[in-house]
């Protein structure tokens, strides 16, 4: 584990830039360079087949034009990005809402044991002393939104915490993508209204 302060050379650059960025950030996992080229996808929790195969072909192109991939441990899309990041030997870095020591889920543990063993990275601004409290989820949004230039969003309901996310960046000025999808679809509600809103239509990965 690497601990970052905020003074220090290797903190991310762009996440110095947001407004209050954390104090320090606790990085698990091989050494990696945090001013790379990154992009930060995410989804609702429960995607149905079409948003699947959206994300993975978007995360394989991405991690063919060597880009690493930032997203959350949450289950759902957001998994299926990591876990096809890695599967295609892409860079990864994951958030995670408290300290590795303080999380006490199975389930979440498991999955942090398959991101570390399988090359990827887990980042979060908690130390070992914070307790994992229902807002930190919130708190997240400034490293997945503070780390990359573009917020990538496959599917999101109206009132996701997905689309809280992307109010996030773009208060932060970050470009927004979003994958076009059917009137008709209820999570591709939030996509479809970002792209009214200005954010840009997707449908594959063209950076």
């Amino acid at each position: 584990m690497r601990r970052i302060k905020l003074d220090d050379k290797e903190y991310p650059f762009l996440l110095r830039q947001i407004n209050n960025p954390p104090k320090e950030i606790y990085v698990y996992g091989k050494k990696i360079n945090l001013n790379q080229k990154l992009v930060t996808i995410i989804g609702t929790s429960n995607p149905d087949l079409n948003g699947k195969i959206e994300t993975i072909k978007i995360v394989k192109q991405l991690v063919k034009r060597g880009y690493t991939i930032v997203t959350t441990i949450t289950q759902g899309i957001d998994e299926t990005v990591y876990t096809t990041a890695l599967e295609n030997n892409g860079k990864v870095i994951v958030t995670i809402p408290g300290s590795i020591e303080r999380i006490e889920s199975k389930k979440y543990l498991n999955k942090i044991k398959y991101i570390l063993e399988n090359n990827g990275n887990i980042i979060t601004e908690y130390n070992c002393f914070k307790t994992v409290l229902p807002q930190n989820y919130l708190e997240q949004n400034r490293i997945l939104c503070g780390l990359s230039k573009s917020l990538i969003i496959i599917e999101a309901g109206m009132t996701s915490g997905t689309m809280i996310t992307a109010k996030y960046a773009l208060e932060e000025n970050r470009e927004i993508y979003a994958v076009v999808g059917s009137l008709k679809s209820i999570k591709k509600m939030g996509t479809n209204f970002l792209i009214k809103q200005g954010a840009k239509p997707i449908i594959s990965a063209l950076f």
